[in-house]
């Protein structure tokens, strides 16, 4: 995502991490900690 938006500069990309972390739903979130968790079993 934010390489597609092709930041030029440090507020540019700012905004395109700020969009991004939108994008981020609870389900996607504990998803990624269940995984992070299953790779230290």
């Amino acid at each position: 995502m934010t390489r597609s938006a092709k930041a030029r500069t440090r507020q540019a990309l700012e905004e395109a991490i700020a969009e991004a972390l939108k994008l981020i739903t609870s389900d996607n979130a504990a998803a990624w900690f269940r995984l992070c968790i299953e790779s230290l079993r």
